[in-house]
């Protein structure tokens, strides 16, 4: 059990004695109510109600209902609103005793017309009613609008939001960004609880691993308040989960489909179901049960081209030539299983006990096929835009792993009403794994030099390949590597918060204190065996062959057969492996990270009429540990002979930060709402920031000794501090499903944190010394560190129109234009991982049971690692992306679907100093998906 856990019984107890103290109570004369629809089986969550005379206000919640507690005796007025309906106003007669009363919108439409029942539009007034509740700046986008649009996984639904982008793997989405931040700036939850990441270097979770359908809501929350946690300079990711309680009775949704992926030429299909339902437990449908299950099995792939070690000048000359060009192509079976259980229970007015589950299995089966080419600078004719060579070492190789991630996240609390008290408590849970069992990474050695050309560059060179490289009977078995991963990561959570409503000077008033505690517990095991000597022959490649390699950016000639090289490695023993590298390489794959949270804070949120201000101050303590070994590998080809060896890295240390806050809300006008924002925040460093283990790579060649460091970790480094300013405005048009918002915002960062060549100024000691050099036998060295930068700035415009029209046509746009500056080394350079521009376009037409969809999404060049100039600087392109849908429902309840996925088959590019010197360039192909969904209420 690890020390995360070891809490855990205290907690649990701390928490059962709460919710029975607060089982029992007074309580005061109350008026209790649902919104619905028209038919009053549709929720309206985020309806704002009001009872004018008393300057109370109340938002419902996803189901509907409000509240108001402690009322005096009288005739008030109710004040209901909803995006897309009329206001309506009812008088209620408070008394001694409880008050229900329920309102329904939308009578006054036809069913036709009643957007507030059908379709897609219900689901964009939905969305939008709560980003006007909010007193936070806030993005929604509802399970129905993810389901509006292609988007098979969190992230690709996240990037429709205004000022979102996403970071792709293969082609899909997969890690999330905030108003052009990079995605570890961000605090990403489920259902409240923070998420644990299962990826070995990232404190962000790849949302890649949660299909889409398991979602109800997700909020996007870009301004700070003290009760919520400190690290997100660019925002919070709220994903939660459906509830039996979000609809009325029983609910029944499932969807079959099948893709078809025309890079790979091959059909995926794709699973899922939704039931809830509502139970009578003590009192007439007080319990709520709700799942959700999904199943996608996945073939695709990617082609790849890009230049390890990047472009560098050559001695003659000086024009820039490839190091390293690598060819790549990819072939992958991506399974995603994901499960949703939740349990609410009411069995009061004042009372509320909920558990919220949420299981996720991601499963990667991926085959590489790579060709590293080694050009002769010495053997070669180097032009501005051309080169030949005579002599270059081609190395191929081939990685077979089957990858599996697992995140479960679960929650139980509580939230109970005492007169002018209320208390929330919760005790979450969460854990994430990645593993990785028998990898095997393969290599073949050329048995000879070959000629290498290129004619042109820009973003795929095409380089003239020897045409004996493509003959397996050319090349030997150089080396196997076995490897076994496993990555673990585990957070507990106990939060407790209290809130008391009063009066301030006559202005309803809240006041709000609480403390979270959060215990983290990352690590990475790994054994890695490498076998390397075969014997006194060398083993011919040609029984590793496979058939020929469908590959567009060139010829890459064969594959390899995965099959004979694991039968192959099977018969392996411990004669055949090189112990020192094993050990060292093992040794050094090994870190663990302890990190614990302590947090309090103080809020008051103070209603004066049509101005709502909150404020207050966070305080937290983080305490860390951290273990792990540097390593090296030296391998001296003159000499034929290899070396290696490690050492042991320890850190541990703490840091505490305030995080004071203001945010004011402005009700201009009925249809106008302006927003402010003052906070400090901060973040903390990546784990593979923080990564106390390195491997050093050291090889000696024609008297040559050069030295290379990858993704080094400094567990020194402080974290992001940032300085928070917004202004928004929106405008929301009476009985029009639709808005239109302008925002600006400026964070002042200190600290920031960028992955940087050291090799100048980094010691070399503890790994040269290692293998019996010191840093003086090193020609040339190439270390990329994480390092802090000086300070930076960003200062943004966020804009979006929204517009629903009613001929059926609907329209979205939004953009975010970011202007960003930071300090590096006496560079003024962009900050790391942040876009200029971001935006999205989506047109539509929803009538007579028709739906259509095309959406844009449009990101601009960003800096992705800062070189030791301009020329070796490393930028991400601007990327746009066009998908679409098309849905049709052919009887109530039962809807057919088309779709198609990045229709322009846009790559993803990233280039050295100018576009023409590629650094990585892919691409994914088309996907195109029929389906067919049945809901039944």
């Amino acid at each position: 059990m690890k020390s995360s856990l070891r809490s855990l019984p205290l907690r649990a107890a701390t928490c059962a004695a709460l919710a029975t103290l607060l089982a029992s109570g007074a309580q005061a004369a109350r008026l209790d109510g649902r919104i619905t629809d028209s038919s009053g089986t549709r929720y309206l969550g985020s309806a704002i109600v009001r009872i004018a005379e008393l300057n109370l206000t109340a938002n419902t919640g996803k189901d509907g209902r409000y509240s108001f507690a402690n009322l005096p005796e009288g005739t008030w007025t109710l004040v209901v609103e909803y995006i897309g309906a009329k206001k309506v106003s009812e008088s209620v007669v408070i008394g001694a005793s409880d008050v229900v009363r329920d309102v329904r919108l939308g009578d006054d439409l036809p069913p036709i017309e009643n957007v507030l029942v059908y379709g897609q539009r219900a689901q964009a007034a939905n969305a939008l009613a709560q980003q006007r509740a909010a007193d936070n700046i806030t993005s929604v986008i509802t399970a129905g609008d993810a389901g509006a649009l292609p988007d098979g996984n969190i992230a690709e639904a996240l990037q429709r939001a205004p000022g979102v982008f996403i970071e792709r793997d293969q082609g899909e989405g997969r890690f999330v960004g905030i108003r052009g931040l990079q995605p570890s700036l961000n605090t990403v939850k489920i259902n409240g609880v923070n998420v644990a990441a299962p990826d070995s270097d990232q404190r962000a979770t790849a949302l890649d691993v949660i299909p889409s359908n398991l979602l109800e809501n997700l909020k996007i929350t870009k301004s700070f308040t003290p009760d919520m946690d400190g690290d997100a300079i660019g925002g919070t990711i709220e994903v939660e989960s459906l509830s039996g309680f979000d609809r009325d009775g029983q609910y029944l949704d499932f969807t079959a489909e099948g893709a078809y992926g025309d890079l790979q030429e091959e059909w995926s299909p794709k699973l899922g179901a939704t039931w809830s339902n509502i139970f009578d437990a003590g009192e007439p449908g007080s319990l709520a049960m709700a799942l959700s299950v999904s199943y996608q099995d996945r073939e695709f792939g990617s082609e790849n081209i890009e230049h390890d070690g990047g472009w560098v000048p050559a001695e003659a000359n000086g024009n820039l030539y490839p190091e390293e060009p690598e060819l790549r192509d990819y072939e992958i079976t991506r399974k995603r299983m994901g499960a949703v259980f939740n349990l609410d229970w009411r069995p009061s007015a004042t009372d509320e006990y909920y558990l919220r589950t949420l299981y996720s299995d991601f499963e990667d089966q991926e085959y590489r096929n790579r060709i590293e080419i080694e050009p002769d600078e010495d053997e070669g004719s180097i032009g501005a835009t051309s080169a030949s060579f005579d002599a270059a070492e081609y190395k191929r190789s081939l990685k077979d792993r089957k990858e599996t991630q697992d995140i479960i996240s679960a929650v139980i609390g509580g939230s109970n009403q005492r007169g002018d008290w209320t208390f929330d408590y919760s005790l979450g849970y969460s854990y994430a794994e990645e593993d990785e069992p028998n990898r095997h990474d393969t290599d073949f050695a050329p048995l000879d030099d070959y000629t290498l050309g290129y004619a042109s560059i820009g973003e795929t060179p095409s380089y003239q390949i020897d045409p004996r490289v493509n003959d397996p009977a050319n090349y030997v078995l150089d080396e196997i590597a076995v490897e076994n991963n496993l990555v673990e990561d585990e957070e507990l959570s106990a939060t407790f918060d209290v809130t008391w409503q009063t009066e301030l000077f006559a202005a309803p008033t809240a006041f709000q204190f609480g403390a979270k505690v959060r215990q983290r517990d990352k690590e990475r095991s790994s054994t890695v065996d490498v076998f390397d000597d075969f014997g006194d022959d060398d083993i011919s490649a040609v029984d590793f062959a496979g058939g020929k390699l469908d590959y567009s950016l060139g010829d890459m000639g064969f594959a390899w057969n995965p099959g004979s090289v694991r039968r192959f490695a099977s018969g392996l023993t411990e004669d055949n492996k090189d112990l020192d590298k094993s050990f060292t390489e093992s040794t050094v794959g090994d870190y663990e990270i302890q990190e614990d949270i302590y947090a309090g804070y103080f809020m008051a949120t103070v209603d004066l009429s049509s101005v709502t201000l909150i404020g207050g101050l966070r305080y937290e303590l983080t305490d860390f540990e951290s273990q792990g070994a540097l390593g090296t590998v030296y391998e001296n080809k003159d000499e034929d002979f290899d070396a290696a060896g490690f050492g042991v890295s320890k850190q541990d240390g703490d840091y505490d930060y305030f995080h004071p806050s203001l945010v004011v809300r402005w009700d201009a006008l009925d249809e106008v709402v302006v927003r402010g924002a003052a906070s400090q925040t901060i973040a903390r460093p990546s784990f593979g920031a923080l990564n106390p283990s390195s491997l050093a790579e050291i090889e000696t060649d024609d008297g040559e000794t050069e030295l290379q460091i990858e993704g080094l970790g400094n567990p020194e480094l402080d974290p992001y501090e940032s300085i928070n300013l917004d202004l928004g405005v929106e405008y929301y048009p009476e009985g029009d499903i639709g808005a239109l918002s302008v925002g600006l915002f400026y964070k002042d960062i200190d600290n920031y944190i960028a992955e940087a060549n050291v090799a100048g100024s980094v010691d070399l000691t503890p790994w040269t010394s290692q293998v019996g050099l010191t840093p003086a036998d090193i020609d040339d060295a190439d270390v990329l560190q994480f390092v802090n930068g000086g300070s930076a700035d960003l200062l943004g415009l966020e804009v979006a129109w929204y517009k629903t029209f009613a001929n059926g046509f609907l329209f979205g746009i939004n953009g975010t234009f970011i202007d960003s500056s930071a300090d590096f080394d006496g560079r003024d350079v962009d900050l790391p991982g942040s876009f200029s521009e971001v935006g999205n376009l989506v047109l539509g037409y929803e009538k007579h049971g028709l739906q259509l969809r095309v959406a844009v999404n449009y990101q601009s060049e960003s800096l992705s690692v800062i070189g030791g100039d301009k020329s070796e600087d490393v930028f991400q392109d601007e990327h746009t992306q066009i998908d679409a849908s098309a849905k049709y429902d052919i009887m109530e309840g039962v809807q057919i679907y088309f779709e198609g996925v990045n229709l322009t088959d846009e790559p993803r590019y990233f280039y050295q100093g100018d576009s023409a010197y590629n650094w990585q360039y892919e691409e994914y192909g088309r996907t195109y998906v029929l389906g067919l969904r049945v809901t039944s209420f």
